[in-house]
């Protein structure tokens, strides 16, 4: 009897796996279809914008695919790419149009998309201004990626001639109160842009070499030359460092230098009278203490009482007063 008890268990327990095996299979099939679903539903919204943004050929899942960008290096490794959908950004024509369109570039080299894709990204990513170039473009355009980025470059881009940037670059000085953080972007991008045609390293010296002719004032602009900086980056911290300590010695304490005197040199009257008023003031007695009995002036030319140097009669441009004037 306990022998048959114990052989009807594993029956028992065999339905019960069949059954959580037959449940787990049924959501997992209700899974994949939402999933499915899911996706129907994106391509038709794609397919719908296509036909609204101008693009036609091709089905919606061709021209719009989502933004996957490989995470993982190896093919292998976990059984196949690990995959991050990327959400692709908006351009209203306020920004940088070529920093826009280096990013964007990243992005599209990175999702592996084709030319026709981009022109669709790329439409995709138009707002406010810069979706008005579409309308520049005829239908059988809109679709043709170079069409749409040359419209978008005529309308937002810089100048690009070498020649303009080059005479704007060697004409560019450092502006009064201007940052030099700012400063050295400025002129980094001037002359990449410039000399696009030249290698990474000669770039990077130019760049170096510009930023120190465009510092201002003169004495900063020698102390950062004579450092022989190796870099921009280089240069820039040496400025920055130069700079703060010019301020702080600057604003500093007043040092007044004493001038002296030619002895050869006649003063004015009132120069002498002055000072002898200021000595007089001088010698007073502090208040509270005992006041002496005030006399008449005495002369330190002659010794007499009764004027003073500046009135002595024994003096060339003296005026003789009587003794008693003061």
């Amino acid at each position: 009897m306990p022998s048959g008890k114990s052989g009807a268990r594993p029956k028992i327990k065999k339905e019960v796996m069949d059954s959580d095996f037959e449940t787990q299979s049924r959501r997992h099939d209700m899974e994949q279809s939402r999933r499915s679903e899911h996706s129907a539903h994106i391509r038709r919204v794609a397919a719908e914008m296509a036909a609204e943004a101008g693009f036609s050929g091709g089905s919606a899942r061709e021209q719009a695919p989502p933004a996957m960008i490989d995470r993982s290096p190896n093919s292998d490794e976990n059984g196949g790419r690990e995959r991050l959908q990327v959400k692709t950004p908006k351009y209203s024509g306020k920004a940088d149009w070529e920093a826009f369109y280096a990013q964007f570039e990243l992005l599209a080299g990175a999702a592996g998309w084709s030319v026709k894709v981009k022109a669709l990204q790329l439409a995709l990513c138009l707002t406010d201004d810069a979706l008005s170039c579409l309308l520049l473009l005829s239908p059988a355009e809109r679709d043709d990626y170079g069409a749409l980025v040359g419209a978008l470059r005529r309308r937002f881009g810089q100048c690009s001639q070498p020649d303009v940037l080059r005479s704007e670059l060697a004409s560019r000085q450092r502006l009064t109160g201007e940052p030099l953080r700012g400063l050295a972007n400025d002129i980094e991008t001037l002359t990449r842009r410039a000399y696009a045609h030249m290698p990474p390293e000669v770039q990077s010296e130019l760049v170096r070499d510009q930023f120190i002719r465009a510092l201002a004032p003169r004495e900063l602009r020698a102390q950062t030359q004579l450092a022989h900086p190796r870099s921009l980056q280089e240069a820039l911290e040496l400025a920055l460092e130069r700079e703060a300590v010019g301020s702080a010695s600057e604003s500093g304490p007043i040092v007044r230098t004493a001038v002296r005197e030619d002895p050869g040199q006649e003063r004015p009257a009132w120069v002498a009278e002055l000072t002898e008023l200021i000595r007089a003031v001088t010698l007073q007695p502090q208040r509270g203490g005992a006041r002496p009995r005030r006399g008449p002036p005495v002369c330190w030319t002659c010794g007499q009482a009764g004027h003073i140097s500046v009135r002595c009669p024994q003096n060339s441009g003296g005026q003789g007063n009587a003794p008693g004037s003061v």
